[in-house]
């Protein structure tokens, strides 16, 4: 499906697309792209077995390095650590525009970039497979912004419309900083949503079948129901 993406469509198509990686966040952002009306190049190394999957998407994969040389605006969806590594081995890369989806690396040092290349962060709240699905069924998703870099004079403009153009529209991006966003989502997500919170729920559940009651019972009074709760403190506050 294509939908239209507010300014997206008109400024991006002035600019060639890469994509760096095709995990969870690539696969969603090349296919939400897509279906706004545009075209990126994936970049995969030689032997990824993600090569595969890309092909067999549709898209037109590439090295890494070949997908930089011929993109204007490349966004670096590899897996964080490796980004040090990859970016103490490219070449010349002035004058490029750098998307990424999380902090971390740009505002603790792992990836530095020239003070010729617009460095912007569009960091989706939600996984690859869940922006995806709001999109496919019209519906938008909130994500933290922020330019730590702005060579071209048109770095929030670019900013805008690719976040417009995977799924989330101005009014639902949240400014940041490179550095607050990655020590808030590491924080959120280890300490909070993946640590205490999934490990309240497995002791909880554990309690109740420890005490006798079913598996079953545990689950719809410690699992099942979450989600209600969620979406009544997302609606008045906790």
């Amino acid at each position: 499906m294509k939908r239209k993406t507010n300014q997206s469509g008109g400024l991006l198509k002035n600019y060639r697309l890469a994509i760096l990686g095709f995990g969870s966040q690539g696969q969603a952002q090349a296919l939400n792209l897509r279906d706004s009306g545009l075209t990126p190049t994936i970049g995969l190394p030689p032997k990824s077995k993600s090569r595969i999957a890309v092909r067999k998407a549709g898209f037109r994969v590439v090295t890494p390095w070949q997908a930089i040389d011929s993109a204007d605006i490349i966004s670096v969806l590899l897996p964080d650590h490796k980004h040090q590594e990859f970016f103490n081995k490219i070449g010349d890369i002035s004058s490029k525009t750098f998307i990424f989806a999380h902090g971390l690396s740009v505002a603790f040092g792992l990836a530095k970039l020239p003070d010729t290349c617009d460095t912007i962060l569009i960091a989706p709240h939600g996984p690859g497979l869940r922006i995806r699905e709001l999109y496919q069924s019209g519906k938008t998703f909130t994500a933290f912004w922020a330019v730590n870099n702005d060579a071209s004079g048109k770095a929030r403009q670019i900013a805008s419309a690719y976040a417009a153009a995977i799924g989330c529209p101005p009014k639902s991006l949240f400014k940041t900083s490179f550095r607050d966003e990655a020590i808030g989502d590491i924080f959120g997500e280890q300490a909070v949503l993946c640590g205490e919170l999934v490990g309240l729920i497995e002791s909880g559940f554990d309690t109740l079948v420890r005490h006798g009651l079913s598996p079953e019972s545990a689950y719809l009074e410690c699992v099942y129901q979450l989600d209600l709760i969620i979406d009544l403190i997302k609606k008045f506050g906790p």
